[in-house]
């Protein structure tokens, strides 16, 4: 279950073990940061109760979103996945696929079909709101291989 050196599971199992605070109780402030800093963390944390492997199947990942569990998904970057400004569905135009090209993770959060059945994958991007729409996407399904998502999370009082 890895990406090359990317693990997906090992991200979740630290938040099973010991959870992690809101992205709004504790914003990235760019410029702001202070390494001598001790301030405590005192917030509520969300922590996992249960992961569950989807082994690449399409059919358990859709069953996963419409249970209203977004799922982490890998996708290989070719290089124009980066340049992808969220304009339809991001379709590999590369010939050679059999390059070893590095592997990146996404959330996806949704799924649809078009009018001539294509498949995609709704997925937000790490990499930013400069990238795709606002940083969510369309990939072609083909190109999303899905592995993990979380069944049960709670929040815990600190």
């Amino acid at each position: 279950m890895t990406f090359y050196d990317c693990d997906a599971i090992a991200p979740l199992s630290y938040v099973q073990r010991y959870g992690v605070c809101l992205a709004s109780d504790h914003p990235y402030l760019l410029g702001a940061f202070d390494r001598n800093a001790q301030s405590p963390i005192v917030s509520e944390k969300i922590k996992v109760r249960k992961i569950v492997l989807l082994g690449g199947s399409h059919i358990e990942a859709k069953k996963a979103i419409d249970r209203g569990h977004p799922f982490i998904g890998g996708i290989t970057v070719f290089p124009d996945l980066g340049t992808f400004e969220g304009k339809g569905i991001y379709r590999n135009k590369l010939k050679n696929k059999n390059k070893n090209w590095a592997r990146h993770a996404v959330l996806v959060v949704g799924y649809g079909v078009t009018f001539s059945g294509e498949e995609y994958y709704i997925v937000q991007n790490s990499w930013g709101d400069d990238w795709g729409d606002n940083g969510l996407g369309k990939i072609s399904c083909e190109l999303i291989d899905p592995q993990v998502f979380v069944d049960e999370a709670y929040v815990e009082m600190s």
